[in-house]
């Protein structure tokens, strides 16, 4: 064991505590919320509770805001990849998103809902790598991370599928026994993360119980896939926890960015800035959350089907985008990400 073990916190115990622990009990509100016969009666209220009081849409704003850093967009441009994933592949997906809901919506629904689950996995896991401190704490396989996350999340949402005959997965041949089966892997696989804890705890190193509580929360928000009953709500706890966790993320980063470069060149602070950047950022959050409430209410109400089509292929591509953007912004395993935003978004800052 090092003699002196390293920060136990991966942006800073305030931000830690404020975005990754205390947004369990706002997940858990707003779960009980929508199954009251006052808000799933209302149509209003039903939105707002699914939209964990506007963090849903509000948090995809910062996947755009990346934009506006005169960095990013350096980076962007450098190569003919970066200008194909973040210059021609939104608008592609922005189109496919309107031409598969107008043409194939089932196709589309069950794609959004798979790479969704992803989605929040992707985070949860990058987040959980980042708490390891160079094997300083009792840890697991690093590979078992992603491996105990993913297959706990995939038996749960196999169990919802099963039980609400989501795109008639229970008709498939063989859907219970592929059920049972990979809720028997996930419980081999928590087993597994957890006795190579132990055993490096019992090696002498200590336990890194920020990390564990983590794991724990990520692990058990699957969990109302068994018993809900509404598919939605399933979805609804690691959905509200996954919006507090990256809003709270780019938050730092913005914060941190500026304050270095104040430190850098305090010569040359808010001479073309118009608004503090984590002003702009939420600015940029609530202008998109704004549009993005209005085009879903307007496909709520009494329009043409191709009014309302072309609505929801909207929200549609605009949450592909979202998905697809954040897949390759926060790449640890590239250089740019690697260099020029984790350092801003980890306690060694």
């Amino acid at each position: 064991m090092p003699a002196v073990l390293p920060n136990p916190w991966l942006i800073g115990k305030r931000e830690d505590i404020l975005y990754f622990f205390l947004p369990v009990f706002a997940a858990l509100l707003v779960f009980f919320m929508a199954q009251h016969p006052a808000v799933s009666n209302s149509m209003f209220l039903s939105m707002i509770a699914a939209y964990g009081f506007g963090l849903g849409p509000l948090h995809q704003g910062p996947s755009w805001f990346t934009y506006f850093d005169k960095d990013n967009r350096t980076y962007y441009a450098s190569n003919l990849t970066n200008r194909f994933r973040f210059f021609i592949l939104p608008p592609i997906l922005m189109i496919t998103g309107i031409l598969a809901t107008l043409l194939c919506t089932q196709f589309l629904f069950a794609a959004l809902t798979l790479c969704h689950i992803d989605h929040l996995l992707q985070q949860s896991v990058r987040l959980s790598r980042l708490y390891r401190k160079d094997d300083a704490y009792a840890a697991a396989n690093p590979k078992m991370e992603g491996i105990s996350q993913y297959s706990v999340a995939v038996a749960f949402s196999m169990v919802g599928f099963y039980r609400f005959n989501f795109l008639q997965f229970a008709t498939v041949p063989g859907a219970y026994y592929w059920t049972v089966a990979a809720c028997i892997l996930a419980f081999v696989c928590v087993c597994v993360y957890l006795g190579g804890i132990l055993k490096r705890r019992h090696e002498g190193l200590p336990i890194h119980y920020q990390s564990l509580l983590f794991w724990v929360i990520s692990v058990l928000a699957w969990a109302p896939g068994a018993f809900v009953t509404n598919f939605y709500l399933a979805f609804l706890i690691p959905l509200t926890i996954h919006w507090f966790q990256f809003l709270g993320m780019n938050a730092t980063l913005v914060e941190r960015k500026a304050a270095a470069a104040r430190k850098l060149h305090p010569e040359a602070v808010n001479k073309d800035a118009m608004l503090p950047p984590a002003v702009a950022l939420f600015a940029v959050c609530f202008t998109y959350m704004s549009l993005f409430v209005f085009i879903d209410y307007l496909s709520q109400t009494t329009v043409s089907v191709i009014v309302k089509g072309l609505c929801v292929g909207v929200l549609s591509g605009l949450a592909m985008n979202h998905y697809m953007l954040d897949t390759f912004i926060w790449r640890w395993q590239d250089e740019y990400p690697k260099k020029c935003i984790l350092p801003y978004i980890t306690s060694q800052h």
